[in-house]
Parts: structure tokens; sequence; C-alpha cells
């Protein structure tokens, strides 16, 4: 049993990271803020509208149970 051997081909021998200027970066952090101020929009959105779907029924069942005094 011999030791392995690295090819050439195995070893890294230049930098592969990719490269997107200034705008890029610019373009990205536009993205994800618009993301995450669509996604606070939607949960305030939500908590309008589906409150009173919870509360309106709530005071129904309450006042029949004669728990509203």
């Amino acid at each position: 049993m011999g030791a392995a051997r690295c090819r050439p081909s195995d070893t890294i021998t230049e930098t592969t990271v990719e490269h997107h200027s200034v705008l890029g970066t610019i373009w990205a952090s536009f993205g994800m803020t618009a993301y995450y101020m669509a996604l606070t929009w939607i949960n305030l959105l939500l908590g309008l509208f589906l409150t009173p779907l919870f509360l309106i029924p709530m005071t129904w069942l309450k006042s029949k149970q004669g728990g509203m005094r």
C-alpha cells in the first residue's frame, strides 16, 4: 500500500470567490430591506384583520354564558 498523492488538479491554486462591486452589495441590501418591510407589513395586517374574527365570537360566547356583567 502506497501513500496517497495529490495531483496538481486536486489542489487549490487560485481564489474562486465571486466578486460583485459595491452596487451588488447595495442591491442585495435593498432587496433584503424590502423583504423584511413586506414581512412586517403582512404581520401587521394579519393582526389588524384577524383579531376581530376571534374577538367578536368570543364576546358572543361570553354573553351566552353570562360572563359579561
